[in-house]
């Protein structure tokens, strides 16, 4: 079997990059402002797939290989800071459920053996528990997403400086 080369052929090269749902049009737009084209995507239950080919002949190849590894490496801290965003949060709710649902079983089982007085303490401890929790939880909350949201809108407008600056390279 004969195997035809013609010289004028450009060779590229092809990377997998898997990406939060959250974060596929962002992460397309980067590569594509990098030279990439996407191929492919393989939607998973938590990520997507994307299979990217790009020239290996492209101007400026070194440059934009180093804006893409600046852009990976937010990219992996944004996506770590959306996961933190959503585990403290519950993190915070099942310590809080927890407390609570001790409350009302004390005041259960205190009711069963006939401590009356002790089974509405634990009622009324549960209760106002429930109620103080709700907005403590919701202040602190609100609070720590404040500062996570900062962090993230600072991580995306380094990711679009970084993306106008590898358009710029073309």
């Amino acid at each position: 079997m004969r195997e035809n080369r013609d010289c004028s052929t450009i060779e590229n090269e092809y990377i997998d990059v898997i990406v939060n749902h959250k974060l596929v049009q962002l992460c397309n737009d980067c590569y594509h402002a990098l030279g990439w084209k996407t191929i492919s995507t393989n939607s998973g239950l938590i990520s997507v797939k994307l299979r990217l080919e790009r020239s290996k002949k492209i101007k400026n190849r070194v440059e934009l290989c180093k804006l893409q590894r600046e852009c990976e490496d937010v990219l992996m801290e944004l996506e770590r800071l959306l996961k933190l965003q959503s585990l403290k949060s519950k993190r915070m709710a099942w310590i809080t459920s927890i407390i609570i649902i001790l409350f009302f079983a004390g005041a259960l089982i205190t009711y069963f053996l006939n401590f009356l007085f002790l089974s509405a303490v634990f009622l009324i401890f549960g209760c106002t528990e429930l109620g103080i929790v709700y907005f403590i939880f919701h202040k602190y909350i609100r609070k720590m997403n404040k500062r996570i949201i900062l962090e993230i809108n600072r991580h995306y407008d380094v990711i679009y400086y970084l993306c106008k600056k590898a358009e710029q390279l073309h």
